[in-house]
């Protein structure tokens, strides 16, 4: 039975609904004057349903320069200490690399060995895709910094100018036992250990893009707001395209795409996959200038360069070797580019591992997302698993990511700025059910279109980002501005908190909330930004208490809530106040997470569980502040950045079925023990 209530809490005339509808995992505000039958949590032990694992509590970094936004420290070449630290104290279980869309045009090979002699890098999601400021967190550091804080490791291989060879040869360099080969060619456990590591990275966990349906993030597959259906096939599949006088960017910086008069001038190929025995052809200003094998063999004034097509540049001399191009001409070529396709870079990744005798599995990225209350027959759609099956691939990948943000501009408008934290709390959670819409329908998707693999392992589903954010980047008055600092506040937590427990009830395998840190002077991470001394935030808090939830041995335990309230939010819709769910750990104790998503006031509801005989001890662990919209930010008790945010813990003696008052605003973990 759903009781609804208003958003100030109190029941609204004629709106209870006397239908007997359990809502499994979920529940909302009662009202102070309650009158209705209080939720009932049930639980039941003897429904065991699969697996639980710390990569169910994972995290991305949104980018790998600026030493990651600080988690690498240049002065001692290893992660941050306090950074690992409070990560390991989340309980961080997957750690992703080299990010979103700032990385999809990250080039592996340029970020290994000595940081000094390292290459540049293009930044993804500028709109002149310029050069990134520094390169020294790469694939080692990562390794490090993920294992200091034991977490496992994921990484995302751009599609956009990674080719299947490059995609192989980085599972390799992670992967591979020193003194082998598998691939011939560049032996790449050799040159790890050569970088100091002789030991494999050990990385599982892989993808092939980023969102590569998404606009600003489709490269050579397609043109932003062009047919989706045509660039999914070009994902799958590749392509060969003619590139006509494209801009070449010197030193990585595509907003530089002329000569500045100096020797030695490197430019860059946007994506330098040239066609295999194809040449390019390179223009400074009108004149096409030709290609040499050797530019020491050139004269001052001859008109050449050299082409080093594995790193997708061209050089020019130095005015005794080879011309220098005069200052101020553009730089362009025109040649014909070729990439393979998801499934050759599946393929080949798969045959490298299997080579190396480890095992891997490689996602697909491309889950096109909507706004919310769009029909969910067209939420991802055109279907990747569905392409794939048609293709006679359905047994051809190992799992399909998405990243189900809940995005306040597409699926609210920029009209619906808040008036106030209340509003914005709303919006949270509203979004919060479409978010679990859209994965739901894709675990339904690959479900019904994959077929086990070789190996006899069926496809699955992960999420590599999510959160809730306004997207509204140079809007203003910035549509959020009256509701503070909201992604650090404990009403984010919330949310992140509900999609945790959302996505595990559905199975999906590696959920990671985004971001660990982001720049300096934000709180819209699990950690606050470096000038806000990386603060342990209202999300952080919640996955320390979450963490014991989800530790190694750990199963699912069927759960619902019956007579759970709804919170109606004129005009926009309703959402359950409550949200569980419940696991069973392999020290034997039962864990029942409880979301309470009414901004002021508690909810007391009962818990009974069944199918297991508690001590009568419950260990609660509950994080809250002093209101659903405070934050930490470090400077002391100033609403609403209060530093009111924290985890407490205690106990209390209860019966076998028992009551208990879920605080405003908060997560509650308890913990219940076997008994004699």
């Amino acid at each position: 039975m759903h009781r609804k209530v208003s958003t100030t809490g109190k029941v609204m005339a004629g709106a209870v609904a006397l239908v007997m509808v359990p809502v499994v995992g979920a529940a909302a505000p009662a009202s102070p004057n309650r009158a209705l039958v209080d939720p009932t949590i049930t639980v039941d032990v003897s429904n065991l349903k699969f697996d639980l694992g710390p990569a169910q509590l994972g995290v991305n970094q949104d980018h790998w320069y600026d030493d990651a936004h600080g988690l690498w420290d240049d002065t001692t070449d290893a992660p941050r200490p306090d950074t690992a630290a409070k990560a390991t104290q989340a309980g961080v279980g997957v750690l992703r690399f080299p990010g979103g869309t700032p990385a999809g045009l990250f080039n592996w090979k340029r970020a290994i060995g000595d940081p000094a002699q390292r290459g540049c890098q293009m930044i993804g999601n500028v709109p002149h895709h310029e050069a990134a400021t520094d390169n020294d967190y790469g694939p080692a550091e990562f390794s490090q910094l993920a294992d200091s804080v034991g977490a496992e490791k994921h990484i995302m291989v751009p599609i956009a100018n990674e080719s299947p060879a490059d995609a192989a040869a980085w599972v390799e360099y992670m992967n591979a036992a020193v003194g082998t080969n598998p691939d011939g060619g560049i032996a790449w456990a050799d040159v790890r250990a050569g970088h100091g590591y002789s030991e494999p990275f050990g990385v599982e966990h892989w993808e092939i893009g980023n969102e590569p349906d998404r606009n600003g993030q489709g490269y050579w597959l397609g043109p932003d707001g062009g047919p989706l259906t045509g660039r999914l096939a070009r994902y799958i599949d590749g392509a060969e395209l003619a590139q006509d006088n494209v801009a070449l960017g010197r030193d990585c910086d595509f907003s530089q795409t002329s000569s500045n008069g100096t020797a030695g001038q490197q430019f860059y190929f946007l994506y330098g996959l040239i066609k295999p025995g194809t040449s390019p052809t390179v223009k400074v200003g009108s004149a096409t200038w030709t290609e040499t094998a050797d530019l020491g063999t050139a004269g001052p004034t001859d008109q050449v360069y050299g082409l080093d097509r594995d790193n997708g540049t061209v050089t020019f001399g130095d005015g005794i070797h080879g011309a220098i191009p005069v200052m101020g001409e553009a730089v362009t070529a025109s040649y014909t580019f070729r990439h393979d396709g998801f499934v050759a870079m599946y393929d080949a990744m798969k045959s490298t591992a299997a080579q190396i005798g480890t095992e891997i599995n490689v996602c697909s990225t491309w889950a096109p997302v909507f706004a919310r209350n769009t029909d969910p027959a067209q939420v991802n759609q055109p279907s990747f698993a569905e392409a794939m099956a048609t293709r006679g691939s359905a047994d051809g990948y190992d799992c399909v990511a998405i990243h189900p943000y809940t995005n306040f501009r597409r699926d609210f408008g920029l009209a619906d700025a808040w008036v106030g934290p209340l509003d914005g709390h709303n919006d949270h959670m509203l979004g919060d059910a479409w978010a679990a819409t859209m994965v739901r329908t894709l675990k339904q998707d690959v479900d019904a279109h994959s077929l086990p693999g070789a190996d006899g392992r069926a496809a699955y589903t992960t999420v590599s980002e999510m959160g809730a954010l306004w997207f509204a980047g140079g809007v203003t008055p910035d549509p959020g501005d009256n509701f503070p600092r909201y992604a650090a506040s404990m009403t984010h937590a919330l949310y992140m908190a509900s999609q945790f427990i959302h996505h595990t009830r559905r199975d999906v395998r590696l959920i990671e909330g985004n971001t660990l840190v982001a720049g300096d002077d934000e709180l819209r991470s699990m950690l606050g930004g470096a000038n806000f001394g990386y603060v342990f935030s209202a999300e952080a808090y919640t996955r320390q208490a979450m963490k014991p939830f989800y530790s190694t041995g750990s199963r699912w335990v069927a759960s619902e809530i019956l007579n759970n309230p709804v919170n109606v939010v004129e005009s926009k819709g309703e959402y359950p106040i409550l949200v569980t769910g419940a696991s069973l750990g392999a020290d034997g104790a039962l864990r029942i997470v409880v979301v309470n998503r009414r901004p002021n006031n508690a909810q007391l509801a009962q818990v009974a569980p069944s199918g297991f005989t508690h001590s009568g001890t419950v260990e609660v662990a509950t994080v809250k502040g002093n209101a659903f919209d405070s934050y930490n930010d470090g400077t002391g008790p100033d609403a609403p950045g209060d530093d009111s945010v924290g985890l407490t813990n205690s106990t209390v003696q209860k019966n076998q079925t028992f009551s208990y008052t879920f605080p405003a605003a908060s997560v509650t973990v308890l913990t219940l023990r076997p008994g004699a």
